[in-house]
């Protein structure tokens, strides 16, 4: 086997979210996981917050409110994505 054929062999990596936005649905999936009500309230939240808030044309301010990119609301919900993420990473751990 061919070091090209090994490559494509082997299982693909497993690729981080790139934007706010990805992390913010990835988060969304593991809070919905949990199927309890506040983990599906967190999940909607972190939801309809990457979908309602994004960047304008000139990618520096919010579409929706105007903020500088990324908002306020984009960053709170961010914060909670890394607490939802860093949880389901130490579970994972154990």
């Amino acid at each position: 086997m061919t070091n090209l054929e090994a490559l494509y062999a082997a299982p693909s990596a497993v690729v981080p979210p790139h934007t706010p936005a990805e992390e913010l649905r990835a988060a969304s999936l593991t809070a919905f996981a949990a199927d309890t009500a506040a983990g599906n309230a967190l999940g909607w939240w972190l939801r309809d917050t990457a979908l309602i808030h994004f960047p304008d044309d000139s990618g520096r301010q919010c579409e929706r409110d105007s903020d500088d990119w990324p908002c306020h609301d984009m960053r709170a919900a961010l914060k909670y994505a890394e607490l939802v993420n860093a949880e389901t990473t130490s579970k994972e751990a154990v």
